[in-house]
């Protein structure tokens, strides 16, 4: 992860000030996820770990949230579709980080060049025990922003998980065929 200026950590220690204020008002999970895509930063409730060198990062809580707390925000570079496609085809590392969405249109977001926490939350289909958040898109000053939810309450140390919203991933597969040849 990147370093931080003087400026950079002055500022995110007047925003971690503010968000203690406004957790003290009880403010909502929408309200707390706009304030925390205004500010850039993101939350230092949340730690970046290495799992191993098939799954790589992960994203993992350091406290307990409860259902429908805001999490993070997927951030990154806005990109029309063919864009991603293009930069896919050429891309040279394995990894990719395009997050497809709706928004007057089908738009993009490469994750890929930002030091930012959301773009290491791994995949957990829906109905997977494993699948705690859900990626919702909010408008914040006139703009898209992707913001991850609580779908259900999330013990300290457990890792964040979403589905990514695609059928065809080759660890999915995997994972089908190899739940199909031990149920058979």
């Amino acid at each position: 992860m990147a370093a931080y200026s003087r400026g950079k950590i002055a500022l995110k220690r007047s925003l971690q000030a503010r968000m203690q204020c406004l957790k003290k008002q009880r403010i909502s999970p929408k309200a707390e996820a706009e304030f925390m895509c205004r500010s850039g930063l993101d939350s230092d409730l949340l730690k970046v770990k290495y799992i191993n060198r098939r799954i790589g990062y992960g994203v993992f809580a350091s406290e307990n949230f409860s259902k429908g707390s805001f999490l993070t925000e997927y951030v990154g570079e806005r990109i029309a579709p063919k864009e991603a496609e293009e930069r896919d085809r050429k891309r040279k590392i394995k990894h990719c980080y395009l997050f497809y969405y709706k928004w007057n249109g089908l738009r993009c977001v490469d994750a890929t060049g930002t030091d930012r926490i959301g773009k290491y939350i791994n995949d957990a289909k829906n109905g997977d025990p494993l699948n705690n958040c859900v990626m919702k898109l909010l408008t914040v000053e006139n703009n898209p922003r992707l913001c991850l939810f609580a779908n259900r309450n999330i013990e300290r140390g457990e890792e964040l998980r979403y589905d990514y919203g695609e059928t065809n991933l080759p660890w999915r597969q995997v994972c089908d065929k190899l739940f199909i040849s031990i149920v058979f």
